[in-house]
């Protein structure tokens, strides 16, 4: 059996998922917008040095635009104009790029493999299993166990646990890291358009590539990466989709006006879809 890393190496992984979780959250506040401009490039690049990832060019670019966002207003404009505000030009639900709809069958096996590890997503955070954040949040906690069990001396927990987060990030994120990239790429072409989220997925991309290809656990592929008949590796979703998305996000809850401000919302599905869950349980 491989030994596993070092405590301060599993450690300087659970850093880099960690950081880049929070990186991808919803920006809220001037403390926020300090640590996203002024620290987040020079963390990325200290961890990005202890684990020998080359993404040099990528940091200097994030620094650059984060730099050209001088007020934390600005940052959460530009985060709600890629991510937010319908028709947003870059989904953050990423089965979108894996099954070709929201709630598809990866958000809910996402789910459910935080479940399984007693990680679940905060009750705060207004989004899906399948956001970037609670994902690479995930993988970052559990190299965080696992530095904690091999400091204790428990080395087959370790190496446990490190594998399962590599077998996450290649059953997920190494799967949806390139058309996620490839929409903020046309995103951010637009002229005027502060790059700074372009580069920090660039940077995501490439911490995925580095952290799959230093593993010595082979991975096998899990079926197509894109779905069928979809251009830009997205699917449209049915009123259906989003009256469901909803009824679950209601049930957390959770606001749900962002997603009924989608095109595709019908009310009358909506309103179909509540009744036949009350008759459902009055049953």
């Amino acid at each position: 059996m491989p030994a596993p890393p070092s405590p301060a190496a599993l450690r300087s992984r659970a850093d880099l998922w960690l950081v880049l979780a929070r990186a991808f959250a919803r920006p809220s506040g001037p403390e926020f917008h300090a640590a996203f401009v002024g620290d987040l490039a020079v963390e990325l690049g200290a961890i990005a040095a202890e684990l020998e990832l080359e993404a040099g060019e990528c940091l200097r670019e994030l620094a650059e635009a984060a730099r050209g966002l001088e007020e934390p207003l600005e940052l959460e404009r530009l985060h709600a104009a890629l991510f937010l505000v319908p028709p947003a030009p870059v989904a953050t639900n990423t089965a979108f790029y894996l099954d070709g709809a929201l709630l598809g069958p990866s958000e809910l096996e996402m789910r459910r493999t935080y479940e399984r590890h007693g990680l679940f997503c905060d009750p705060s955070f207004g989004d899906l299993a399948d956001h970037p954040t609670p994902q690479l949040e995930f993988v970052g906690r559990l190299y965080e166990r696992a530095a904690e069990a091999l400091e204790r001396g428990e080395d087959t927990t370790a190496l446990a646990l490190a594998r399962e987060a590599e077998r996450f990030l290649a059953r997920f994120p190494k799967r949806w890291i390139t058309p996620f990239v490839a929409a903020l790429e046309r995103a951010c072409a637009e002229p005027g358009r502060n790059p700074c989220y372009l580069w920090l997925g660039r940077f995501l991309w490439l911490a995925v590539e580095h952290e799959l290809a230093r593993s010595s656990t082979r991975f096998e592929e899990p079926g197509r990466a894109l779905p069928e008949g979809s251009s830009r590796g997205l699917g449209e979703p049915t009123a259906e989709d989003l009256a469901e998305i909803a009824m679950r996000l209601e049930a957390a809850g959770l606001a749900f006006d962002h997603v009924r401000a989608l095109p595709a919302w019908r009310e009358e599905a909506y309103r179909a879809k509540r009744a036949a869950a009350s008759r459902s349980e009055a049953g």
